[in-house]
């Protein structure tokens, strides 16, 4: 491909993807579920705000860059300066679907806040799965057969 990669793209792509599966394949809205996992959970709440979905699962998701740089380095100054690029907590508001946010507890790279402060800020029903000792990368393997279980049970069972 060419082009720059950018936010804006991202999403784009994303929706795309929704608009193959809905206008191409003939899947139904009630059966897409938007699952996007630490970068990919801002496509997947940006999806979710413009098109139909059944429901949301978020995992290892962030605020924002601008709250990332300010984790990452909390003695440096830079985030004042910087833009709140893919601004999960102010979009996330905005998603009326079922929501289900997984977040290990030691994530090493998304603070575990982070997911704590989207889930504050989403509007109901939402449910949030804690993974005791899981980190960014290892929350399926951690939480095993109650990781699987969980995504089982909250796509079964929401609904528009």
């Amino acid at each position: 491909s060419s082009g720059r990669p950018s936010e804006k793209g991202l999403y784009l792509d994303g929706l795309g993807a929704y608009d193959f599966l809905a206008n191409q394949k003939h899947i139904p809205p009630d059966r897409i579920i938007p699952f996007g996992r630490s970068l990919g959970a801002s496509v997947a709440i940006e999806i979710s705000m413009r098109r139909e979905v059944k429901s949301l699962i978020l995992e290892s998701a962030f605020t924002s860059t601008k709250g990332m740089a300010k984790t990452l380095f909390p003695f440096m100054l830079l985030s004042p300066l910087l833009p709140a690029h893919y601004n999960n907590l102010e979009k996330i508001t905005q998603v009326n679907v079922p929501k289900l946010f997984v977040h290990g507890e030691d994530d090493e790279i998304v603070s575990f806040s982070m997911g704590q402060k989207l889930y504050q800020a989403a509007q109901s029903p939402k449910y949030f799965f804690p993974i005791k000792g899981a980190g960014h990368n290892d929350t399926y393997l951690v939480g095993g057969n109650i990781y699987f279980e969980t995504l089982a049970t909250f796509v079964r069972d929401s609904s528009i």
